[in-house]
């Protein structure tokens, strides 16, 4: 719900703009940590419009070579702009799960994606097969149970439940990140790291607009799945600014947990 949109909205840029700036920083450190720099070969499955991947670009340098997957054709044409004329980075429009992903990547990442495959263990497997020994695969996805406000606010709640309750009728796991290390074990990778993050903010803060940008984006798709009425959106909308004025608010984001596991050099 929060880091995947229930449908496909076009005011969303700037909710994915602010996900990557306020997300990018523990990732980054995991990258440090892992060694993941200059030189290296990275790929990036779930590229989107190529905010993480022009990171990597100037991350691995001229001599490293960073490759990103989207199957959304406009967002690889967004990521080519992205990336500008930077010669060791590409993209590609490609599904994950069928299209060839080459082997013997120092790194695969995959971000906020496999929470909303129908088949996330097909797909971790297929990146675990495209490491090279010794290759490190790492993963950022969420647990949403940490989402609230606060003071509590029973509109917003139920509007949350709600989104909830849609999310998973369409195939797309809330608690994704949890079941995530054993299936990297399962896939035949050693567990290197498990990292989790959650950001809090006042009103106007990155996490707060973030947020703010996560629940009222989801708006049009409850009212075309028949779960939102004029009213009640009325009511959301009055709730929320009303909540943005409280000189004691604060929002919890889901969190967001780094999982990081290497292909055996055996």
């Amino acid at each position: 719900m929060m880091f995947s949109p229930l449908g496909d909205l076009p005011d969303d840029e700037a909710r994915l703009a602010e996900q990557h700036l306020l997300w990018r920083g523990c990732l980054i450190d995991a990258l440090d940590r892992l060694g993941v720099g200059e030189g290296l070969s990275v790929l990036d499955v779930g590229c989107g419009g190529g905010r993480l991947l022009a990171d990597l670009a100037y991350r691995v340098g001229p001599m490293g070579r960073v490759h990103g997957v989207e199957r959304d054709p406009a967002l690889v044409e967004q990521a080519r702009a992205t990336l500008g004329d930077i010669p060791w980075a590409t993209a590609e429009a490609a599904d994950l799960l069928t299209a060839p992903l080459g082997e013997g990547w120092d790194a695969i990442l995959c971000r906020f994606v496999l929470s909303v495959l129908p088949d996330p263990a097909t797909a971790i497997h297929r990146f675990a097969a495209a490491l090279r020994p010794g290759g490190v695969l790492v993963v950022q996805d969420a647990l949403h149970d940490s989402f609230s406000v606060f003071p509590p606010n029973e509109v917003i709640t139920s509007t949350l439940v709600t989104c909830a309750g849609l999310a998973g009728a369409r195939g797309i796991d809330l608690r994704a990140a949890g079941h995530l290390p054993a299936a990297l074990v399962g896939a035949g990778l050693e567990l290197v790291e498990v990292e989790p993050k959650v950001h809090a903010g006042r009103p106007g803060s990155l996490a707060w607009r973030w947020c703010e940008r996560s629940l009222l984006n989801q708006l049009p798709v409850l009212r075309a799945a028949g779960l939102l009425d004029a009213e009640h959106e009325v009511e959301l909308r009055a709730a929320w600014a009303e909540l943005g004025q409280h000189p004691g608010a604060m929002v919890m984001t889901p969190t967001a947990v780094v999982i990081a596991a290497r292909r055996p050099k055996r």
